[in-house]
């Protein structure tokens, strides 16, 4: 992630916003300061309130989750990362709502064990990152139905907890 001085601005709630160059060049990011979703970095479309990705990288230890909210009210996400939510044991049920979701990162989730039996109900889902999830021993029969899963990421790398 690039931050730049120049690239800092506020919203009309006084949110900081700043420019990310890169996978999510055309966003703009922001941070969520209260309820169940503080510290959670979410990108909107630029010029619109819309938010269409959500991101726990960088995020501060003490802002990652134990027990994942509801991501009900975001139809309109297409890309959920959440490297590094390593107390989370289980996704809740609202992420297999998320008919735009084609980015599901969940690496170094090490205490996730296991995957919502709906997850095949992502429907645009083009990606799922399982690396680093030591804990997660099986995949639900739904993962079947992915239809447009294009990468599947899963196991570790040397040092990690899967061996």
């Amino acid at each position: 992630m690039k931050r730049n001085h120049e690239d800092i601005s506020t919203n009309s709630d006084d949110i900081p916003v700043y420019e990310v160059v890169g996978r999510n060049a055309d966003l703009k990011w922001t941070t969520i300061e209260i309820g169940d979703l503080d510290g959670t970095r979410v990108g909107m479309k630029k010029g619109t309130d819309e938010i269409v990705a959500m991101s726990s990288r960088n995020s501060l230890e003490r802002s990652r989750w134990s027990t994942m909210p509801s991501l009900s009210a975001f139809t309109n996400l297409r890309e959920l990362d959440l490297n590094k939510n390593r107390y989370i044991r289980r996704l809740d049920d609202s992420i297999c709502d998320l008919k735009n979701l084609v980015y599901l990162g969940l690496t170094r989730c090490e205490s996730l064990s296991g995957l919502p039996e709906n997850i095949g109900k992502l429907s645009s889902l083009k990606e799922l990152d399982l690396t680093d999830t030591s804990l997660l021993a099986s995949l639900p029969e739904s993962i079947g139905d992915l239809a447009n899963l294009q990468k599947l990421s899963i196991g570790g790398h040397f040092g990690s907890g899967n061996k």
